[in-house]
């Protein structure tokens, strides 16, 4: 590991020339270059990645900088350790996430979706105000509530409550739209279920949105009548908790 200490950073200039407009400011650069073990050893990134701290000192006006800045470069240039030896930081947005996290995410290969589910550990579903078929009657979404809630203990992944939801790393949340079949129209049921989590931008990581990680969708199969509402639904429970136990073996 080798750190790099910057003491200032050349000014830089903002200027519109249509006002004449010129600012200046003065920035202490703290620079550490090393190499990530994680990315040296399952991705052969060995090259050492750079990683930067930048404090603003002061607002100069255009000659005092001029004055600092000569300053500061007559007094490297009297100490050989200080002799410019590699090129300039560059300026990066701090944004910019290879800046922050000590590598670019952009280099990682695009993984499994299944790796979603790795180490998921809850879930936020709730089906308990869901209608059912009018021939059902009131209970259908306790009574799917029950099944699922037995599914997932069986398997012993934990049904999460809201609150637990927003406070679970990723905010784990599985959602199933469903739609009753309409004797009006002719269209059979049909759902979708999906599990979503939170994730950030590999190029922005400061940008964190809830996207979908699993999703599948089911309703009125044809060749098999039997195939009710209820037991549509579960099917597609069921597969996701396949999926679940699949990406969290050994």
């Amino acid at each position: 590991m080798r750190y790099g200490i910057l003491p200032f950073l050349p000014l830089f200039l903002a200027a519109q020339a249509q006002f004449s407009h010129a600012e200046n400011w003065i920035w202490a650069v703290w620079e550490n270059e090393s190499v990530d073990p994680l990315l040296c050893a399952e991705r052969g990134f060995c090259d050492p990645i750079s990683t930067y701290i930048s404090v603003i000192q002061e607002k100069p006006t255009r000659e005092e900088a001029k004055r600092i800045i000569g300053a500061l470069t007559l007094h490297s240039n009297t100490r050989a350790n200080l002799k410019q030896t590699k090129p300039p930081p560059p300026i990066c947005k701090h944004v910019d996430a290879a800046s922050v996290l000590g590598f670019d995410p952009e280099l990682w290969e695009m993984s499994d979706r299944a790796l979603a589910l790795r180490g998921l550990e809850g879930v936020y579903l709730s089906v308990e105000k869901m209608r059912g078929p009018e021939s059902y009657g009131d209970s259908f979404g306790t009574d799917l509530q029950a099944k699922i809630q037995e599914r997932f203990d069986r398997v012993g992944l934990k049904v999460l409550t809201e609150d637990e939801m927003y406070a679970h790393p990723g905010q784990p949340e599985m959602n199933i739209y469903f739609s009753n079949t309409n004797p009006d129209t002719g269209c059979q049921f049909r759902l979708y279920a999906g599990v979503s989590q939170t994730v950030l931008l590999s190029r922005n990581h400061t940008v964190k949105i809830k996207a979908g990680t699993w999703g599948m969708t089911g309703g009125y199969v044809k060749e098999d009548p039997s195939v009710d509402e209820m037991r549509s639904i579960l099917i597609v429970v069921d597969a996701f908790l396949a999926a679940w136990v699949d990406a969290n073996a050994g």
